[in-house]
């Protein structure tokens, strides 16, 4: 997990409302592909029944990767994901969980507090 994923899982983990994501989601049954974080169904007031998060860094802008992505984000979304792309800057400025909270229908809210153990499940 890159340093950016775990300030997101953080960011995430701190939202009282926010239910709890899947890491690493495999998505698709004959391709390998996964998901940086997904909710699939378990937010009922989702914009969409899967939604998916997926960070973008730098490696993502090499050619082959970017291909890779393009088709794996095409098939992601034939097969019902609502996927949200991310940046590390979206996650320090906030936007990020912003946009993930407005996506699974939830208000934004800070617990009030967090557990070592909450932090690495």
């Amino acid at each position: 997990m890159s340093r950016a994923e775990e300030e997101l899982w953080i960011a995430l983990v701190a939202q009282a409302n926010v239910p709890r994501p899947e890491r690493q989601h495999r998505f698709h049954h004959e391709r390998k592909w996964a998901f940086d974080f997904a909710w699939p169904g378990t937010a009922p007031r989702a914009c969409a029944e899967l939604v998916a998060v997926e960070m973008e860094g730098g490696v993502h802008r090499i050619r082959d990767r970017f291909e890779r992505d393009v088709d794996k984000y095409n098939w992601a979304q034939l097969l019902g994901w609502v996927v949200l792309r991310v940046t590390p800057e979206m996650v320090r400025d906030g936007r990020a969980v912003a946009l993930i909270c407005r996506a699974l229908g939830v208000e934004e809210g800070l617990r009030d507090s967090i557990s070592a153990e909450e932090l690495r499940s």
